[in-house]
């Protein structure tokens, strides 16, 4: 799922320039201070130059030096806006959860009339939650996350930002309904916002509910006809309404606009997968896979489901394994890496497989049929 663009750095620039400039006036002038110089980094530039300096850094995905850039700016000018916003997405995309935090708790402190803050404060608390590998350490972290969206919710009630971002925590919690109530929200909010919209679909999408899915994913991708994303699941969603002769066309228009995206790649390999044209599907999926390794299980999935297609039983294991591991919420993920295991007779792993489909979806009749058979 996608955050909402509008809060987006680059856009979010315009709506601090106010209180970054009411700020400066109260805060020393840096023509008055000797800016910090280290390692690439030039001397005797002003807080506004280190901002440029960072952000350039940022877009090019330079973390580390805008991370410095950042810091000196802030050195200058303690209570820079900008700056800190900044610095905390830095400290995010270097994993530095904990420093993000402190920082984006000192920028509420200096603007908590903007809802901006609390926003990113929340995405801090999810990333720690996300890439910890201490799970028991940041428990609590995605109701930490929620507590902050509700202190934003009272400085703008009408934001759609705050209900979308509060969409993507519930999903992360495995929350389906509170999500898309929350996304609900946010779409009464902001009924043309593509992201939300996309959001929208996706999540209805994640529930099963596809009719839904195409209605709110066709208005996505008029809203914005150039998200290669969306127009790839809004192609997905036409597949598994059995509409082919629109959903070919759209994914393929997606691959024309970003060929080297995981996610649209990866899709347009399920979608492959759908038409039984495995060994094409194939190709798409493990492409999808090696653009980026750890955030679409799904591709997994369905490159073990091609595996055991062709009789490569042990191939399939290890895609399965992969996908159970990256998400170990899926009954289908697990049932199918019992057939894997089956195959290369392996039955006691199997049956655990099994029964762990079978736990997080009752009704499964396959993971009841095959462990009957066992």
């Amino acid at each position: 799922m996608k955050r909402i663009l509008v809060f987006g750095l680059c856009a979010l620039l315009p709506l601090l320039a106010t209180l970054t400039a009411a700020e400066a006036q109260s805060t020393p002038s840096s023509s008055t201070q000797s800016a910090p110089t280290g390692k690439n980094q030039p001397s005797n530039l002003s807080a506004s130059n280190y901002i440029t300096l960072g952000r350039y850094y940022f877009q090019m995905g330079q973390y580390d030096s805008a991370y410095v850039s950042f810091r000196a700016a802030l050195d200058l000018e303690p209570n820079n806006s900008e700056a800190m916003l900044y610095l905390g997405q830095a400290q995010i995309r270097l994993g530095l959860y904990s420093s993000a935090i402190s920082t984006f708790r000192k920028l509420i402190k200096i603007s908590h009339h903007h809802v901006a803050p609390y926003i990113f404060l929340a995405q801090a608390y999810q990333a720690q939650h996300d890439h910890s590998r201490h799970p028991s350490k940041v428990a609590g972290d995605l109701e930490r996350a929620l507590a902050v969206l509700d202190e934003a919710v009272l400085v703008n009630p009408k934001s759609a930002a705050i209900y979308n971002e509060r969409a993507i925590i519930y999903k992360d919690q495995g929350n389906l309904k509170a999500a898309i109530g929350a996304q609900k929200e946010a779409l009464s909010l902001a009924p043309k916002n593509p992201v939300v919209l996309a959001n929208m679909g996706h999540l209805y999408y994640s529930a099963g509910n596809f009719l839904q899915a195409d209605k709110v994913l066709e208005r996505a991708v008029i809203a914005d006809p150039l998200n290669a994303q969306t127009r790839s699941l809004y192609a997905l969603v036409l597949m598994r309404i059995g509409n082919s002769k629109r959903a070919l066309p759209e994914i393929e228009q997606a691959v024309n606009i970003s060929p080297k995206d995981a996610e649209v790649v990866g899709n347009y390999g399920i979608i492959l997968f759908l038409q039984k044209k495995f060994t094409s599907s194939q190709q798409n999926l493990q492409e999808a896979v090696k653009l980026d390794p750890l955030n679409y299980p799904i591709f997994y999935y369905y490159l073990g489901r091609i595996a055991l297609q062709m009789g490569l039983a042990r191939e399939a294991r290890l895609n399965l394994t992969k996908a159970v591991a990256l998400d170990g919420s899926q009954a289908a993920y697990h049932y199918y890496l019992g057939e894997a295991l089956v195959a290369i007779g392996d039955v006691k792993d199997a049956k655990l497989q099994f029964e762990q489909a079978l736990k997080i979806d009752p009704k499964s009749s396959s993971a009841k049929d095959a462990l009957a058979k066992l």
